[in-house]
Formats: structure tokens, sequence, C-alpha cells
């Protein structure tokens, strides 16, 4: 088992302290905000709706490991991205990298099937090593050097989750060692600036297996109609548990954003980068706002109906603002 695996505990989102976890391992230490906001930039908001309600997200499953694997590829990390293998395939894959002391990055995990923790939330996690009979997970939720029984980390360790089409087969993300960055800094800066702007320009409509999944501003669209016209029953239990798997991910996600803009004026000091900054921490502000007014219509205010649809109103006007001055910023990078 590896013992030397750094790992923030419940600090962050759990992939970005996976991947700061990964880095560190391979001797780069790089500040959490900044761990955060290459791991996170590749995020957009989802709405669900299907027979059984609603739910939004601000990540899936796809762009989480595809974020991971670019941001290890732009920093110089020897990476590997593993799916579509059956179980024995997969447990071959750890047990080899547990043999080579590999430490490899799984998930989404669901809590709620292991035994000792019995809440329900998807998280990602480091597999520090393996035997015939546990494996052992360096986690960023609470519990560094979980031992699971194999198969309940078999069950546990999801194939498909809400938001994801396609079923994924055990994927992982294995880093063998640090090379040397692709780019120099000023570049990834300006790469990370251009993703960013793609983000906020998919506005994409997909279908789901059971439902459909909007993302970009018609998820918004659908969230704010959702919340003005929805029963108040399927409403707030909708709300509590959509509430519960983002913790506030929004709001985190823009404002690390907003962090990793206000690092690029190191690079791009002008006018157009300070209002650009500006933007975004504005909008990292409006989506505090929607959170918040989310979070009183579950416990039963009445007038937070009206101020959550009027808050996630001026997240999208924020989100326009960001969008425009990315454009006219990243075109001339």
């Amino acid at each position: 088992m590896m013992d030397n695996i750094p790992m923030d505990m419940g600090l962050d989102r759990s992939y970005s302290c996976s991947l700061r976890a990964l880095t560190a391992f391979h001797g780069k230490n790089y500040p959490r905000w900044y761990s955060s906001a290459v791991a996170g930039f590749h995020t957009n908001f989802y709405y669900y709706e299907g027979e059984e309600g609603f739910a939004y997200s601000f990540c899936t499953p796809e762009k989480v490991l595809a974020g991971i694997t670019k941001a290890l590829d732009w920093l110089g990390f020897e990476n590997k991205f593993v799916k579509g293998l059956d179980w024995l395939e997969s447990w071959e894959v750890l047990k080899t990298a547990s043999e080579q002391k590999t430490p490899v990055m799984i998930g989404p995990v669901n809590a709620e099937l292991l035994s000792r923790s019995g809440k329900g939330f998807d998280y990602y996690a480091i597999v520090a090593g393996v035997t015939s009979k546990e494996v052992v997970l360096k986690e960023p939720v609470g519990m560094n050097n979980s031992r699971i029984p194999v198969d309940e980390f078999r069950a546990a360790w999801k194939e498909k989750t809400l938001f994801s089409k396609e079923a994924f087969s055990n994927p992982m993300v294995i880093v063998k060692r640090r090379t040397a960055p692709k780019s120099e800094e000023r570049t990834l800066c300006s790469q990370a600036l251009k993703e960013l702007a793609k983000d906020y320009y998919t506005q994409n409509k997909k279908e789901a297996e059971h439902g459909t999944v909007f993302s970009g501003r018609k998820a918004l669209e659908e969230l704010a109609g959702m919340i003005s016209g929805g029963s108040k029953k399927t409403v707030i239990n909708n709300l509590r548990e959509s509430l519960e798997w983002n913790r506030n991910a929004g709001n985190v996600t823009r404002y690390e954003n907003s962090l990793f803009i206000g690092y690029a004026r190191k690079f791009w000091d002008t006018e157009e980068m300070k209002e650009l900054n500006r933007t975004a921490s504005a909008l990292s502000e409006a989506w505090l706002k929607a959170e918040q007014a989310l979070e009183r219509i579950v416990k039963g205010d009445k007038k937070a109906r009206g101020e959550a649809a009027h808050a996630l109103e001026e997240v999208m006007e924020k989100e326009d603002a960001v969008k425009e001055k990315l454009l006219k910023i990243t075109s001339g990078l």
C-alpha cells in the first residue's frame, strides 16, 4: 500500500482533491485553488428532467475525467485514461498499478453502496493499494485510508449515473510520472481561458435514456421554469436532493473560474482582463444568491421561489456578459 499520497480532507470537490493528490505524489505541489481551477474549468451547468422528477448538477463523469486527463497533459504528467474494461480486466489493472506503487484515480464511487458510509453521493478517490480481499482508498471525504471489501467496492464503482447516457465501464486515470509541462505557464493559461470560453458557449440539449438532459443556458431556463411553475412537493424534494449533491458546487466552480481569470492577469494585465475579472466575480456572487434562495425554498420560505427565479435570471445575464468578454479576449490569444 502507498502511504505517501497526500490528500486534502474534504476541503474541495473530490476530483480536484484527487488531481492535487496525484500531482503532489509525483513531486509537484500546486496551490489548492490552482488545481481546482485546472480540474474544474471544463464543468458546465446541467438540468435533468424525467419521470421521477428533476435534478441539476454542475458536472458529469465524462466531463470530469476528460478534464482531469487534459489538465494532466498540460501540466506535464504522463497519464492514461482507462475505461471500457470488464471487471476482471479492470481488477488486473488495479493490481498491476498497486504492485508498481502507482496511484490510480477512480470514480465516480457511489458512497451509498459502502456499508461504512450510508450517505448517497458520488465522489472520486485514489486507489492506494489492493489485496485479494480489499481495496485501500485515499478519499477526500473524511475517511483517509479506507479499506473497502472487494465486492462492495465493485458495486460502488459506478458504471452509470443520472447524467450519463452511455454507461462507463470502471473508469480510471493512471499517472506514472511527471515529465515536463508541454507548454510554458503563459500558454497554459491561454489554453485554459480558451477552454473556459468554449465551456460558456456550450448550449447543447441531449437526450438521456430515461429523460432529457439540458446543458448551458437552456438548463438554467428549464430550472427557473420548474421553480416558477412546478408543484411545491416536487420542487422541494428534488431541490433538496440536488442541493445535497452539489453543495454549492455552482458557486464554487464559478468562484474558482473567477480566481483563475484573476491569475491570468499576471500575463495579460489589460483593461479588458480587469473587466472580465470583475464580471466573473459578479457571476460568482449571483450564483451564491441563487443557491441561497434555492436552499430557502427547501426550508419552506414562500417568497424564495420568486427570488430564486430572479437570481437565476441574474446568473444568465452575468454568464452572457462573461461569455461576451471571454470571446473578445480569447480571439486575440
